[in-house]
Formats: C-alpha cells, sequence, structure tokens
C-alpha cells in the first residue's frame, strides 16, 4: 500500500531527513584512520539525545536474534555487505565504511546509509567520481610519474617531490583496485580481497627482481624506472581490456 502524505506532514519528515543528514556528514567527518568503530556510535547517540530523537535500531529486536541490537548504528566495514554491528575495531587507511542511520524525530521516521574510503581523501573521492575512470587516470600517472623520476633524481628536492607524488598516485590504484574488486567479487569478496593483497605482494616482489636484472645488467639505477612505467603501461592495457569486456557485458 502506497500511504500518501500532505503538506505538513512532508515538511515533518523534511525535518527528520534533515537530521538524519546532519548525522551521517557528523560521522563521515569524524570518520578517521584509529576511529573506533564504537566512537561513532556514541557519537551517533549523543546526537540523538541532544535533539530528543528515538533510536529505530537500539531496541530493535527480530525474531531470529538472540537480543535487542543494542546500537545506533549500522557499520559495516569493506566486505560486510550490511547492518555491521559497531564493535572494537579501529578504522585503517583505506578501509570502506558504510553506515547506516535510522531514528525518529517527533515520531517521523527517515532512514538514510552512507559509504565512504577511510583516509587517502584524494583516492576516496575519485573513486566517488568514477573507480574505473581514477584507475586509467592512476596508471597514466604512475607511468608518467616513473619516467619523470628519471630525469629529477639528480636532484634532491625534485626527486623528493617526485617520490611523494608517486606515493599518492599508488593509492589511487590500491584503494580503487579493491573497491573494484568489491564491485565485482559477489559473494566471494573475503577470498577475492585476500587474492588482492597477494598480487599487491606477487607485485612489489616482482618489481624488485625486476629492477636487479636491470641493474645487474650494467645500467643505472634511474633505469629501473623505466621498467615500472613499462609496467604501468602494460597494466593500463590489462585495464582497458577489461573495461572493454565490462561494457560488452553490462
Amino acid at each position: 500500500m502506497i500511504e500518501l502524505f500532505n503538506a505538513a506532514e512532508i515538511e515533518k519528515l523534511g525535518v527528520a531527513g534533515r537530521f538524519v543528514a546532519d548525522v551521517l556528514e557528523a560521522l563521515r567527518d569524524a570518520a578517521d584512520v584509529g576511529v573506533n568503530l564504537l566512537e561513532l556510535d556514541a557519537l551517533a547517540a549523543k546526537m540523538i539525545a541532544e535533539r530528543g530523537a528515538v533510536s529505530c535500531y537500539v531496541d530493535y529486536h527480530p525474531s531470529f536474534g538472540a537480543m535487542p541490537f543494542g546500537k545506533v548504528l549500522c557499520t559495516s566495514v569493506n566486505d560486510a555487505v550490511l547492518h555491521g554491528l559497531p564493535h572494537d575495531y579501529r578504522l585503517q587507511d583505506g578501509d570502506l565504511l558504510s553506515v547506516d542511520f535510522a531514528c525518529s524525530v517527533d515520531g517521523w521516521v527517515a532512514d538514510s546509509a552512507v559509504s565512504m574510503v577511510v583516509g587517502t581523501p584524494l583516492a576516496g573521492r575519485l573513486a566517488d567520481w568514477s573507480v574505473f575512470r581514477t584507475m586509467l587516470l592512476g596508471s597514466v600517472l604512475m607511468g608518467l610519474t616513473l619516467v619523470t623520476f628519471t630525469v629529477t633524481a639528480q636532484w634532491l628536492v625534485p626527486g623528493l617531490v617526485t617520490i611523494f607524488v608517486l606515493s599518492v598516485v599508488s593509492s589511487l590504484l590500491v584503494v580503487n583496485l579493491q573497491m573494484r574488486l568489491m564491485q565485482v567479487a559477489g559473494e566471494a569478496q573475503t577470498i577475492g580481497a585476500a587474492m588482492n593483497h597477494a598480487s599487491l605482494n606477487i607485485a612489489n616482489a616482482l618489481g624488485a627482481w625486476l629492477g636487479g636484472v636491470v641493474v645487474a645488467a650494467g645500467f643505472s639505477y634511474t633505469a629501473t624506472s623505466w621498467v615500472g612505467a613499462g609496467l604501468s603501461l602494460l597494466g593500463l592495457l590489462v585495464l582497458i581490456a577489461s573495461a572493454t569486456l565490462h561494457r560488452r557485458t553490462r
């Protein structure tokens, strides 16, 4: 049954919706590396009490549950799909956090959720724009930065600046690769995440080995950056092939 509301009722619903939006915005600002999920729940509970609102979650006791939910938020991290119970966990850089919040304000209920990447603010904002495009952009920038390093490495300050840029570009790829994996892994997100970490470790070892081969062959240390640029190009080609396959199967 669809229930229709009059203008006055819609205005009251808007007040509840505005409060829920304010709480989620405060939680987004508070969520950072090292923050505990229980601290986020406490922040939301404090805002509820100050507003005189009522949580829709804290006393919820489904028939299949051993006890009431007991928290005012649902917090889901990384491969947790939804409706996770806030627990003693400190957020880590790159965590994908989803927060679900519902409450009653003056008898009117609003419910909403927000997802965010903890830390790495540039990578998170670009992920909100487009995960796939950010991966493509990261691959291109990675190759260009490595090529740039072959020139700037002979000077201290320009070389350090290039290394800093390289670390930022790396975060674009790592965070968005993880998010892309969560999108396509289906019910195997935990295994997919483990395989992703394993592949990153293999890549680290492979890069060091290839760099050693180049140096052992008599080339300069900066020549290893050309190897990295070549690998970035190879990764870009794989991403383009993946994007093409994705479009064909949509």
